[in-house]
Formats: C-alpha cells, sequence, structure tokens
C-alpha cells in the first residue's frame, strides 16, 4: 500500500494535542544524573519512561513517490518534544 498525502492527513489528528512520548536514547535528558546520550554512545540503554508533550500542528508539505517515501512536514509544538520521534 503507497503511502499518501491524503493517508497521512487523516493519520494528522492522531498526532496532536496531548500526547505521550517517550525519549529517545539520543537525547540530553538525564537519568540517574547521566545524559542519555552518553548512555547511549557506551553501549547501554535505560528504560525511559512516556511523557506528555503538546503538538500545536502538524502540517504536511510534501510526500515524495512510492511505498515508503520522504515526507516533509512542518510542526509546531511544545517544548521537550522529540520531533524525529514523531516520524517513527
Amino acid at each position: 500500500m503507497d503511502v499518501t498525502r491524503r493517508a497521512l492527513e487523516d493519520l494528522v489528528p492522531s498526532f496532536t494535542g496531548t500526547v505521550m512520548q517517550v525519549p529517545p536514547m539520543v537525547s540530553a535528558l538525564k537519568v540517574g544524573g547521566r545524559r542519555l546520550h552518553e548512555i547511549a554512545r557506551e553501549g547501554g540503554e535505560v528504560e525511559r519512561r512516556p511523557r506528555p508533550v503538546r503538538i500545536h500542528e502538524i502540517e504536511i508539505l510534501d510526500v515524495g513517490p512510492g511505498p515508503y517515501p520522504d515526507v516533509s512536514f512542518r510542526v509546531r509544538c511544545g517544548k521537550g518534544t522529540y520531533v524525529r520521534t514523531l516520524a517513527d
């Protein structure tokens, strides 16, 4: 099934508002006094709890061709949001 602009636009409402997000290991967030990216660089991983973040708006700008297209989008969000994590 190809990913279409319409399909992505239909999904946008489920990503807006207050959503729970797990911080990525490659982040500056501290756990036990150490930054996650330092732990990740050493090959480690720790449990990260989901945190509430606020997504005000997502605008789909462009969708490339094919079943796994490159997608350009603009996000208006609150502090602490990891935009890369939205794409996962």
